[in-house]
């Protein structure tokens, strides 16, 4: 499945400079929205080097998000943000588009920097 391209965007829906696939989201960018509000588009994997042992590649998910701007980017998920999604829309990622959410993020020690985490915010709890 590495490399599989899964988009659902309609005619229109990537309006030139508001698309910025291949540009991962990043939490200190999230945090500074007004709006943190999203999508789900589309979603796709990648191989990528493991980060605890870098002579072992993994499959990556990565979630096609359009912004509450319209612009669209490249999101990867952690576990936790999954399982929000998980728990409404079930395994199957084609169930995930339209999935419509809110980021929230958290200052967390990310190997030896503290970073901002980007989490899927889930309404349930």
């Amino acid at each position: 499945m590495a490399n599989q391209e899964q988009t659902e965007l309609k005619e229109g829906d990537i309006v030139e400079k508001k698309s910025a696939t291949g540009f991962p989201l990043e939490g200190g960018f999230v945090k500074n929205l007004t709006d943190k509000h999203f999508v789900i588009v589309g979603h796709r994997t990648q191989m990528v080097k493991d980060l605890d042992n870098k002579e072992n590649l993994i499959e990556k998910l990565i979630l096609l998000v359009r912004l509450a701007d319209g612009t669209i980017v490249d999101y990867y998920p952690n576990k936790t943000s999954q399982k929000v999604v998980i728990c409404k829309r079930g395994y199957n990622f084609d169930q995930w588009i339209d999935f419509a959410g809110e980021f929230e993020t958290k200052s967390q020690r990310v190997g030896k920097e503290d970073k901002e985490v980007i989490y899927i915010k889930d309404d349930t709890a």
